[in-house]
């Protein structure tokens, strides 16, 4: 608790956890942080710390508010911004949406539209905030679903930053966790000798070197081309190959001009390299954990041909062309 609660002015160690526990972790902090009273405002105060050089008091009088409302009326500027009630819902609590006040006010303020909230709400008489996650509201001209998503990208990184934390890691145990050919989970080891033959396998394809940048991620010198390489074991029931597809590997993918969502296996000698404006057209088809990460499923059919299951149409998309092969 020490490291999460650290007082100002202390430096800390980073969070001791295995990878399963960090992703885990992380998979907290991306979700409804609000709703768990009890480590909400040590995350908010550690946040701001790492954020601020100091000058910020925390005390019992510092409140946690929503810049987007909890409780939104039909005709608010809040209601055209957020049109999709169960988007909303998903972004109201979490970490992004959450600042600091260093005083309360009536409950009828905190639904005032944005620019009224960030005058009269947000800021102080002159107009400033103590809390440096409180001034990026100030500074920001309006509160949407993209400045939302890119907030808490900015904001997850730097905590792991602080507690040193893989951030890639997050989906890795859920996609790469399973049964082996052999019976057994591969080690990390395994895991990133076959990552990178199948990197190298791309790089050689397409005439451009990828670098890995970090866990799953990989990215050419220059930042123009970005890939995700992600693995699966083979199943022994349902869909052979199942990948857990995070919102930060998107946020990644969505950087750069020419991406891709390279979808690997332990036990084949090709590999996937699916591109981001594929990838981003079939998500709203996916199934999902709540606040964590789409499902990719791939089967299987007699002739060893791999195919994305669409579970909310029926259909399937066809593998074929995206192939690399010499990934063992």
């Amino acid at each position: 608790m020490n490291e999460i609660d650290l007082r100002e002015g202390a430096k800390g160690n980073g969070l001791a956890l295995a990878d399963g526990e960090q992703s885990e972790f992380i998979q907290q902090l991306d979700g409804d942080i609000y709703l768990k009273s009890r480590v909400c405002k040590p995350v908010l105060q550690r946040l701001d710390e790492a954020l601020s050089t100091g000058g910020a008091s925390y005390d019992e009088l510092v409140s946690i508010e929503h810049v987007l409302p909890q409780t939104v009326d039909d005709d608010s500027e809040w209601k055209k911004l957020f049109p999709d009630d169960e988007e909303r819902a998903a972004w109201t609590h979490r970490l992004a949406n959450l600042v600091f006040l260093t005083h309360r006010v009536n409950t009828r303020a905190s639904n005032w539209d944005c620019e009224r909230k960030k005058a009269e709400y947000f800021g102080s008489e002159d107009g400033s905030s103590p809390f440096v996650i409180t001034q990026e509201v100030l500074r920001t001209k309006q509160w949407t679903l993209q400045h939302l998503i890119k907030r808490q990208s900015h904001l997850l990184q730097r905590l792991a930053e602080v507690w040193k934390l893989d951030i890639s890691k997050v989906g890795i145990q859920e996609s790469e966790g399973g049964l082996s050919s052999k019976g057994a989970k591969p080690s990390p080891d395994e895991i990133q000798a076959k990552r990178e033959l199948i990197m190298r396998a791309l790089s050689k394809r397409d005439g451009k070197e990828l670098i890995q940048s970090s866990g799953a991620l990989y990215s050419s010198v220059d930042g123009a081309a970005r890939a995700v390489c992600t693995l699966s074991n083979r199943r022994p029931t349902g869909a052979p190959y199942w990948y857990g597809y995070s919102p930060q590997w998107d946020e990644y993918l969505s950087g750069a001009s020419d991406s891709y969502l390279v979808l690997g296996s332990m036990d084949r000698n090709n590999a996937y390299a699916v591109p981001y404006s594929s990838i981003k057209k079939l998500l709203k088809h996916f199934h999902r954990t709540k606040d964590r990460h789409w499902h990719v499923e791939l089967e299987e059919n007699n002739t060893g041909q791999l195919t994305i299951v669409i579970p909310k149409s029926g259909l399937r998309f066809d593998l074929t062309e995206f192939e690399i092969v010499g990934t063992t």
